[in-house]
């Protein structure tokens, strides 16, 4: 639940920030202080509200990819939110029309693609709207525009990470020897990076090295914080791969995480 919950407020954000972003223009030709007081309110609203919305609406409608075997984000919006737990558009929304809160996504999406067309070289603003095709279920889009983001900043681990998933999302979860070596030469960039890490264990199970999974995913869970929103799934993955070697898991994997202090 609580792995939801950290999703869908990084959507929630994620959405937010999309509003700000396509607004900005309009809002630099009114008042100040009334369209900031505007803005903080509408990224209030969407980080507040957001998240009870998103997750009544997720549980009537399947998610449009499974990415149930991806890893949960570092830190929700800061890193972006590849794993969709479900579709806003699944339930009716306050004018019944059950498509309604997923239209806003795609039309302010829409609107930072066309924004984008003549900011070429606005880093943040493409992974914004590579994430938002993501959280919209258009994985080939996404694909695509981590696909370029990767030529134009090829040491951007954050980036390298994004476009191995899209790859790994658009072959059904199965991890290409493409994506592997991406995931490889980030982890060889910045092995702290979490993302980077569990992607190449998943990578090593599905190739058959378990050892080499199990390996990275319990020093992954043994550094992990007491708080981390991806700490519960690493631990699941810990003691479905102790399972397939046959050993016992860690006492770290089956305990509860230590509260936070």
């Amino acid at each position: 639940m609580i792995m939801i919950w950290a999703i869908l407020i990084a959507l929630s954000v994620l959405a937010a920030g999309l509003l700000a972003y396509a607004l900005w223009p309009w809002a630099s030709q009114r008042q100040p202080r009334l369209v900031y007081r505007g803005l903080v309110a509408a990224l209030a609203a969407a980080v507040l509200v957001g998240p009870s919305l998103a997750y009544r609406l997720s549980q009537q409608a399947p998610a449009p990819v499974d990415l149930s075997a991806f890893p949960l984000p570092e830190d929700g919006a800061a890193t972006g939110a590849f794993v969709w737990d479900g579709p806003l558009a699944g339930g009716a929304g306050p004018t019944g029309n059950p498509h309604q809160a997923d239209m806003s996504l795609d039309v302010m999406t829409a609107r930072l693609a066309e924004k984008l067309k003549s900011q070429p070289d606005n880093r943040d603003g493409w992974v914004l709207l590579g994430r938002s095709y993501a959280a919209l279920g258009n994985i080939d889009g996404a694909k695509a525009v981590f696909a370029d983001l990767v030529k134009k900043w090829p040491d951007d681990v954050e980036v390298k990470v994004a476009y191995g998933e899209m790859l790994m999302a658009a072959n059904d979860g199965k991890i290409s020897p493409e994506a592997r070596r991406i995931f490889a030469a980030a982890v060889a960039a910045d092995p702290a990076h979490v993302r980077a890490q569990y992607d190449l264990a998943l990578a090593e199970s599905q190739a058959g090295e378990e050892q080499a999974a199990y390996d990275r995913w319990l020093t992954l869970l043994k550094g992990a914080p007491a708080d981390a929103p991806w700490r519960q799934d690493v631990a699941a993955r810990v003691r479905g791969s102790a399972a397939k070697l046959g050993v016992k898991a860690p006492d770290i994997a089956t305990a509860p995480a230590p509260a936070a202090p």
